[in-house]
């Protein structure tokens, strides 16, 4: 058992793991050391689940969903619902990194986020996809109603830009559209149809939202 636990306390960082090893050591002049290390050991292992939970379920650079979650949520999404499923693209995000810079790219990916997530509502859930791709699944709305959302977030960033440590840069996104009823509600034939779509809004000069 104290095998066990002091290798589940190597796996933590070394601040949480002086914190649970702390309460041991305040015990030990009251002969409740095997109590305390059950006690830390319940704690430990409470810590590494919300860990785990943590890295299957969101990316790390943009706190929103991860590509994972997305294929478990996905899979799980009634499809008899009245659901719209965007793909959405950062325009040239290429050229963003190769004028200023990955950490600039990094930050307006953040800020592209915290931008879309203002828009929307706490049941649409936005997924990174993949680089400079997320995806984006409005609940209970069709994908009319989805497209007023897209055309608000996409004017805004175009025309006002994203602010990234006082560099003002004016961005663009290329949207597929579509309702999950599309496609007969089939995971690969929705996703491959809202990724024709993004490259048809691409083809048709960028900042292009179809549906």
């Amino acid at each position: 058992m104290v095998a066990l636990i002091v290798y589940e306390l190597n796996l933590l960082e070394p601040s949480i793991r002086q914190s649970y090893l702390k309460p041991i050591v305040g015990t030990m002049m009251f002969g409740s050391i095997f109590l305390s290390i059950i006690a830390v050991y319940k704690h430990v292992l409470v810590e590494r689940r919300e860990k785990l939970l943590e890295y299957s379920t969101y990316d790390p650079l943009t706190e929103s969903y991860n590509i994972r979650y997305f294929n478990v949520y996905f899979d799980r999404l009634d499809f008899n619902g009245d659901h719209a499923l965007a793909l959405i693209d950062l325009d040239d995000f290429k050229t963003i990194n190769d004028t200023y810079g990955h950490i600039v790219g990094d930050t307006v990916l953040r800020h592209l986020v915290s931008h879309i997530n203002s828009f929307t509502r706490s049941s649409d859930i936005l997924f990174r996809y993949g680089g400079d791709e997320f995806v984006m699944i409005f609940k209970d709305q069709s994908k009319k109603d989805a497209k007023a959302v897209l055309e608000r977030i996409t004017h805004q960033i175009s025309t006002q830009g994203l602010n990234i440590d006082g560099l003002n840069l004016y961005v663009t996104l290329s949207i597929g559209l579509c309702d999950v009823s599309e496609a007969l509600g089939q995971k690969e034939s929705l996703l491959k149809l809202i990724d024709q779509r993004m490259y048809e809004a691409k083809a048709l000069g960028k900042n292009k939202i179809v549906i």
